[in-house]
């Protein structure tokens, strides 16, 4: 099977790279701690920032090369092995477009999978997250899981304060949880 995987969000605290680059340019106070009210994806509004100044912090946080830099979220490499060790491809799509080119994400993103020895099999760079088949995927976000519903991948939403909401949403709240959705879906197939 194609196992999809998004990044951010998932794999991967953003705001924390992007909190650190602030700090280290003098710009940490602008970064509000604590929760928005009701936490939802761009929590920098609730700030007072615009989406373009976001943008901007973005933007030289990645052509400094300070931003998609970190820590694995705990469980995420070990989960894509377990992946591949059942014989599964792992796709990665991820929205990473920030710098003086898009191509400045793609290095960070390149050399963080090397840093943290993340083998994939294809690595995909775009909003949507349909751009690809996949027959599992892994989101946070709410219209990516919507639009991956809706393209008919079996799809699962990682329970996060952002997409918190009480729905009909395929859920896990944790990787592991998501390789286990995998390995009955192997166990499945198999049978079939």
């Amino acid at each position: 099977m194609r196992i999809g995987w998004d990044i951010d969000g998932v794999g991967f605290v953003f705001g924390d790279s992007l909190h650190n680059h602030m700090k280290h340019t003098g710009h940490g106070h602008l970064w509000k701690s604590g929760p928005t009210p009701e936490p939802y994806w761009h929590f920098y509004k609730d700030w007072g920032w615009t989406d373009q100044q976001f943008v901007e912090f973005c933007n030289e946080a990645a052509d400094c090369g300070c931003l998609f830099t970190g820590p694995v979220r705990k469980g995420y490499a070990e989960g894509i092995r377990a992946v591949h060790d059942l014989g599964h491809e792992n796709i990665f799509i991820t929205d990473r477009s920030f710098g003086s080119s898009p191509e400045v994400s793609e290095l960070l993103t390149y050399a963080w999978f090397e840093m943290h020895d993340i083998k994939y099999d294809e690595l995909h760079f775009s909003r949507n997250k349909t751009v690809v088949p996949t027959d599992m995927f892994i989101d946070d976000k709410l219209e990516n899981y919507d639009a991956l519903d809706l393209a008919g991948t079996d799809v699962y939403l990682l329970t996060r304060p952002w997409n918190l909401r009480a729905d009909h949403r395929r859920r896990v709240n944790s990787v592991r949880d998501y390789v286990t959705k995998v390995r009955l879906q192997t166990m499945v197939d198999v049978l079939l």
